[in-house]
């Protein structure tokens, strides 16, 4: 009769754990991807603005071509829609000069590129990100989105 008892309790036990785990989770309910999800246009504006910010205050990318010696602060290329090839400016996530929404939101990397922000959370299957970029097709849209496991999902769109 005990160890029966004891079985059921591990079991249970088991079963709030998993619950937990799942409920906290990456792509729970209470993830915080999904809370970002559940924000308002006002909020999306906001962090976009912020974004700007950041696209404002650097402006001097190195193109690949004209370096061989990227400096140690650059991160990996990006390539626009006219194969333009950049370095990432790689922020350091710390920067108390960074905009407070964007402090808030706790990202583990911030990587810009012309007319794009990149803010990424997690790590491997759990890694997700929120980006701020100019639409390449339609240069005068503008679309917060984010990137979880190759699942794009809009946010927010501006037209400038």
């Amino acid at each position: 009769m005990r160890l029966s008892r004891i079985l059921f309790l591990l079991l249970v036990l088991l079963l709030i754990a998993a619950f937990v785990l799942f409920y906290r989770g990456p792509f729970g309910p209470a993830s915080p991807y999904h809370r970002f999800h559940n924000r308002g246009a006002d909020y999306y504006s906001e962090l976009a603005r912020a974004a700007d910010v950041l696209i404002v205050q650097h402006t001097n990318f190195i193109k690949v071509s004209d370096t061989t010696n990227a400096p140690s602060q650059w991160s990996p290329k990006w390539i626009n829609a006219n194969e333009v090839a950049v370095y990432q400016i790689k922020l350091p996530t710390t920067d108390p000069a960074l905009p407070r929404l964007i402090r808030d939101l706790n990202p583990e990397e911030i990587l810009l590129a012309p007319n794009r922000v990149y803010m990424g959370f997690g790590v491997s299957r759990a890694h997700w990100a929120i980006i701020w970029e100019r639409d390449e097709i339609q240069t005068n849209t503008w679309v917060l989105s984010t990137n979880g496991d190759g699942y794009v999902r809009k946010a927010y769109t501006e037209n400038r």
